[in-house]
């Protein structure tokens, strides 16, 4: 696509600113003559076409929905086995309804869209609105139902099974209330706050109750439309980015640490709303879309990845929603080659859902780590569950569907070639590497989401190396694990290194990032205080080497530094940061020399220190001599850190 120039203008309102089992279908990495081929996550073939990749889709879709009406309790709710509850999920039975309305009235499956009914039923008994409505519901709730409501009185097959509970589906939606349009910051509920109420819209309701959405339709829409057409242009204007080539890109998600799952959802959502504005939707936001849908395309690991730090991390419905919104960018493109390029993003994301998520004894694994433990969903964020979420995945997917368009061929992500490039805005920046046999991706700075009280302890947000893959008998796997929800931490914390400067603990930090075209990355920052003190200033760097990684930074002669690595047990390879057998191991570095190296996944040799193991019987480090001589490094092997 070529280049653009930005929107000029400022930022207004920031609530309102943002928005066939088919093995052989995923892309294998195929190197030759030292030129990067396309890559994927398990053993293939070439690349499908668009069409050949997309003819999978309905038939995935059909899997992911087939589990659950036998699930379904006699109230209506879901048995969520991950759980071990029925009905335990606020907006779960709405969202995973919807889902299985969209398979049903799709395959004329009568069975699964009684089920569905009967769901929508149970959520709209258990969390009614009052007449006064209710401040405190869910968007995504009432985005499902709305959504539902405008599916089922436009089907003709099922209307003998709709009538007789359209009154009362009718009454719960006259009276739902805006959450966060309007407020004073923004969440990504704010976007689907707006696809809720243009779905809203489209069931032709009204209502008198003062407060509810639909007591003034003309301001509703105007609200919506404000909030598509100007806010998220003026804040692309101030924080997009050229990605190199020629394009732009803004990553979307919610400040100020962006988490990346939900850059997949504010992608999903901000489609859905211009597909449901139509040709309200302005030309200049059609281009935000692009945009987004262009940074999703240079984040992507070559397994189709993206979702690999912050809260609901490595989610299926992060890949499903981005698939979406990359099949509603390709409409737009202005080119066959930025055509091809979200075809293939969109590719890569479903076949992301099938190969690595894969399915279990809850059917959809919602995250990788599922595949071994079902209870890894409990692991995730205290609010999560399997419910919402597969119903989540199901609605992106079945979206994505609709959106394709025959004939479209995929070209590949930018993970498929030797690439370097950074991404994100302010103190959520990142950079993403792709060499021939490794990729990787390095946060800046810690960070975390002051809106949820989520402390800097927790390590998804954690400065430094978030992710490493590397590519093994044409089979891209996690060289370390990643970071997993340290929530009962309530001080900060990091995997390192940490500085240990008299009695203090000096958390790493980043206040500037530089991806290098020979694959490096390089962070100035330094250690401070968990107040925010700086102590000492350094450069970190991260080099690829021997089909791994090194980090380097200058030290001074006899400093401590604490390091951690994540261990899987029983061995194997790391399949997710989520796995129930994750232990952190913590060691402690002594710097013998001006520079210090330690090694991803793992080394021979520490370069620069020795080791002394807090859980290990390591030999105490010696003091550092007063000569100023460098002793070379410990011989043995067993001394090396991991950092994971």
């Amino acid at each position: 696509m070529a280049r653009e120039p930005g929107e000029v203008g400022s930022l207004v309102r920031q609530t309102a600113m943002i928005r066939m089992s088919r093995r052989a279908a995923l892309l294998a990495a195929v190197l030759s003559a030292g030129a990067a081929g396309l890559c994927a996550a398990a053993l293939g073939a070439p690349a499908p076409s668009g069409d050949a990749a997309g003819s999978g889709w309905p038939a995935l879709s059909r899997r992911i929905a087939a589990h659950w009406p036998g699930a379904q309790r006699e109230n209506g709710a879901y048995f969520d086995p991950g759980l071990g509850c029925a009905g335990c999920a606020r907006y779960g039975e709405a969202f995973l309804a919807y889902g299985l309305l969209l398979n049903g009235v799709r395959d004329h499956d009568a069975a699964m869209v009684r089920s569905a009914l009967q769901a929508i039923d149970y959520a709209i008994a258990k969390y009614p609105t009052p007449p006064q409505g209710c401040p405190d519901g869910s968007p995504f709730e009432d985005l499902a139902l709305a959504a539902s409501y405008n599916l089922m009185r436009r089907n003709q097959t099922y209307r003998s099974l709709f009538a007789p509970r359209r009154a009362a589906w009718a009454q719960h939606l006259r009276r739902v209330q805006w959450r966060h349009i309007g407020g004073s910051r923004y969440c990504n509920k704010t976007l689907v706050e707006s696809v809720m109420t243009l779905e809203l819209l489209r069931t032709g309701l009204t209502c008198t109750c003062p407060g509810a959405v639909l007591h003034d339709r003309a301001r509703a829409r105007s609200a919506v439309e404000f909030i598509v057409n100007h806010n998220l242009v003026q804040y692309t204007a101030a924080h997009g980015q050229s990605l190199g080539g020629g394009l732009r890109g803004v990553v979307l998600s919610d400040p100020p640490a962006h988490p990346r799952a939900y850059v997949g959802l504010s992608l999903g959502m901000y489609a859905r709303a211009i597909e449901l504005l139509g040709r309200r939707a302005s030309s200049r936001a059609r281009r935000v879309l692009l945009y987004m849908a262009n940074a999703q395309w240079a984040a992507a690991a070559p397994d189709g990845a993206t979702a690999y730090w912050g809260r609901s991390q490595e989610e299926a419905w992060a890949a499903s929603l981005t698939a979406y919104g990359a099949e509603v960018a390709a409409r737009f493109a202005t080119s066959k080659r930025a055509r091809a390029r979200y075809v293939a993003l969109a590719n890569r994301e479903i076949d992301r859902i099938e190969l690595v998520h894969g399915f279990g004894g809850v059917g959809l694994n919602i995250v990788p780590a599922a595949r071994e433990d079902p209870t890894a969903v409990r692991r995730v964020d205290e609010y999560a569950s399997n419910i919402p979420y597969i119903g989540l995945t199901l609605a992106g997917l079945d979206w994505a569907i609709a959106a394709r368009t025959p004939g479209r061929t995929a070209s590949g992500i930018a993970a498929d070639t030797v690439s370097s490039r950074v991404l994100g805005t302010g103190s959520s920046r990142f950079a993403v590497v792709r060499r021939p046999t490794t990729w990787y991706a390095v946060r800046m700075t810690s960070g975390y989401e002051p809106t949820t009280s989520r402390p800097a302890s927790d390590f998804r947000y954690d400065f430094g190396l978030v992710e490493l893959k590397q590519l093994r008998e044409g089979r891209w796997i996690e060289a370390v694990p990643q970071r997993p929800y340290t929530h009962r931490l309530h001080h900060p914390d990091s995997a390192g290194p940490v500085l240990l400067h008299r009695s203090a603990r000096l958390m790493p930090f980043g206040t500037s990032i530089h991806a290098h075209r020979n694959g490096t990355v390089s962070l100035g920052g330094g250690f401070a205080t968990p107040a925010g003190a700086v102590v000492r200033r350094t450069r970190f760097v991260y080099r690829p080497q021997d089909g791994g990684l090194v980090l380097r930074w200058r030290t001074h002669r006899g400093d401590r530094y604490e390091v951690s690595r994540f261990i899987r047990s029983p061995h194997g390879p790391f399949t997710s940061g989520l796995d129930a057998h994750l232990r952190r191991e913590r060691r402690i570095v002594v710097a013998r020399r001006r520079v210090l190296e330690v090694r991803y996944p793992g080394a021979p040799a520490l370069q620069g220190g020795c080791i002394e193991s807090r859980l290990a019987a390591d030999q105490p480090c010696p003091t550092p001599s007063s000569s100023g001589a460098s002793p070379g490094p410990p011989s043995a092997p067993s001394q090396s850190p991991s950092p994971g």
